[in-house]
């Protein structure tokens, strides 16, 4: 027999060597999941991270913020995306996630945190997974208020509004709120032969075209609705952030789900800004405030 032959697995299959979080094809999930190695440090952090965010199921708590640093290659981001598809339930080639793990060495003889992974994992909540330098604009990063321009725009990427521009965003919100958003994506594929979702990226060329969807709707009259895209298609879009923590709290209510921003690299984002990390720490204590545990961020950072 060959030492080759040896090993459960073959040792010359192809395995990625860094994980990125843009990396979301099923294939690339399941390597992340299969190869996954629990060691008995990282069944310390997760038996930590599961007691805790189990315990903010039953009960209100404004301690949600979890900073995972470590040096270059030391496993953060796959650390990171492993909690965003347990948190998630994602089912990859047929399997849960938490089935992933049911098997591994440190976790199979250890319950309780086989337990916790379990009720997570069952606890119906929207995980929402992105690399925060990935969706900020060059212009944006010198924003004070980057950290929440770039969470309003991945929350509402992640309920299937549009992402790039907030105020189009905000619109399609409130249609939806009121009823009306199938509607109005009905008459516009009535007005110009072409989907709503498959056009709107294009927004400040079709400008025109919305506005007349809005008056034929009679969501508003032809002069407010060009109005209101000519103002839609200025750059200075602001919102607070507990005014966007307060959204966050407003879509759990009515949804029954719980929230969890992990994002990555976020140490490489603020690097010395000091008013980057205030936004991040206010956006933390509003969340933990209006949401009472109910909405998380995890972030990881450099060593």
């Amino acid at each position: 027999m060959r030492i080759y032959d040896m090993f459960a697995k073959k040792i010359d299959r192809p395995i990625t060597g860094v994980i990125k979080v843009g990396q979301i094809a099923d294939s690339d999930k399941k390597q992340e999941l299969e190869e996954y190695v629990v060691t008995r440090e990282l069944t310390k952090h997760f038996r930590e991270f599961f007691e805790n965010y189990t315990r903010s199921i039953d009960t209100p708590t404004d301690e949600m913020g979890v900073w995972i640093s470590g040096f270059f290659g030391s496993g953060k981001s796959h650390f990171l995306k492993i909690l965003s598809y347990i948190l998630d339930n994602t089912v990859v080639d047929g399997k849960n996630a938490i089935d992933y793990f049911r098997e591994k060495d440190n976790l199979r003889d250890d319950p309780m945190i086989l337990a916790d992974m379990e009720r997570a994992a069952h606890t119906p909540t929207q995980a929402i997974l992105f690399n925060v330098d990935s969706k900020s604009t060059a212009s944006a990063k010198s924003d004070s208020n980057a950290i929440v321009m770039v969470f309003n725009r991945v929350f509402n990427e992640k309920l299937g509004y549009d992402g790039a521009n907030p105020a189009l965003a905000d619109l399609e919100r409130t249609l939806d709120e009121e009823g009306n958003y199938q509607k109005f994506k009905d008459t516009f594929k009535e007005l110009n032969g072409k989907e709503w979702l498959d056009e709107r990226n294009k927004f400040r060329v079709i400008r025109g075209k919305v506005a007349k969807t809005l008056a034929a709707m009679g969501r508003m009259s032809e002069q407010e609705a060009m109005d209101w895209t000519k103002a839609a298609t200025t750059s200075n879009y602001e919102i607070a952030i507990e005014d966007f923590a307060e959204r966050v709290h407003q879509y759990i209510e009515k949804s029954g789900q719980r929230v969890v921003f992990l994002v990555d690299e976020i140490g490489q984002f603020i690097s010395t800004d000091s008013r980057l990390m205030l936004n991040l720490q206010t956006m933390t204590e509003e969340l933990g405030t209006r949401c009472h545990g109910k909405a998380w961020i995890v972030v990881t950072a450099q060593e």
